[in-house]
């Protein structure tokens, strides 16, 4: 059962956008938070060079903060391209090494966002085998992510998990993606056993918004996600991917304090589920 009275809450990086990510670490600690999803960079080709890692270790160390898991990179590792792919195994293998060296027991990785077919899915769960000893070795998971299309999430999702044991290969739960893809109920019946990353957001069932759980716009069944959640293995710190947007938050200490008690009221249920289960 998880413990109510010494609650930990992660946040992603990139919860205060317009702000140096490194620089938002102290105001993510005052208002509540202990852990981060750690995503700086995680769209971009250059890698986090020493002395951008050195910083954040400093402002993670003055901010009393813990990474908790990481967002791998955009690249595909399915990428038809041979100069493409092996780009995306190099920055694969560099974002697994700041992975470890941030203490991350899991990094995500993307099901195949692009066009969809069965050598796309070939290459990616190739791409996944190559990868396997790298991975293994730093004592870390890779948690596959559903997107935005329904077919390509229940056709990777399902391949790889009968390819791959969970020691390996787990799954990163995006309830925003999912309201988008259509996906929300097969996902909670299919893949919350491998549950190992939390990108939890709400939207308009349209685009990629980003806002808090259980704000009044949204379009996620709280209720079910929680009870997915309370149901499966994952025992770390409730997590959200959440944006301030000025047009639904004043301040970003105002949406820091309502991300906190979303996130505090997600715990509470996720909790009380279990006690009674």
């Amino acid at each position: 059962m998880q413990d109510k009275t010494a609650v930990k809450l992660s946040i992603s990086d990139k919860a205060l956008i317009g702000m140096d990510p490194f620089d938002s670490l102290q105001q993510l600690s005052e208002h509540g938070f202990t852990h981060i999803h750690f995503s700086h960079k995680w769209q971009s080709a250059d890698p986090l060079t020493g002395d951008e890692l050195e910083r954040l270790q400093r402002n993670l160390a003055a901010s009393n903060l813990q990474v908790l898991d990481v967002h791998g990179m955009q690249l595909s590792i399915a990428a038809e391209d041979a100069q493409e792919r092996q780009l995306a195994f190099d920055m694969f293998r560099r974002r697994l090494e700041i992975t470890h060296i941030l203490s991350g027991d899991a990094m995500v990785c993307h099901v195949p966002e692009r066009e969809f077919d069965d050598a796309v899915l070939a290459r990616y769960i190739d791409g996944l085998q190559r990868l396997e000893d790298d991975v293994r070795n730093l004592g870390i998971i890779i948690a596959l992510e559903n997107h935005y299309k329904k077919e390509n999430d229940r056709r990777t999702l399902s391949a790889c998990f009968e390819k791959f044991d969970s020691s390996y290969i787990g799954f990163t739960f995006d309830p925003g993606h999912a309201s988008i893809s259509g996906n929300l109920t097969w996902l909670l019946e299919n893949c919350m056993d491998r549950l190992t990353i939390l990108h939890l957001n709400d939207n308009d069932g349209v685009q990629d918004k980003h806002w808090l759980p259980f704000q009044s716009e949204g379009v996620v069944d709280w209720e079910a996600v929680v009870q997915g959640i309370a149901k499966s293995p994952y025992r770390k710190p409730v997590q959200l991917e959440v944006f301030w947007r000025q047009d639904k938050h004043a301040s970003r200490p105002e949406f820091l304090d309502a991300a906190n008690k979303a996130s505090q009221k997600l715990h509470n249920k996720i909790c009380d589920l279990r006690a009674v289960s």
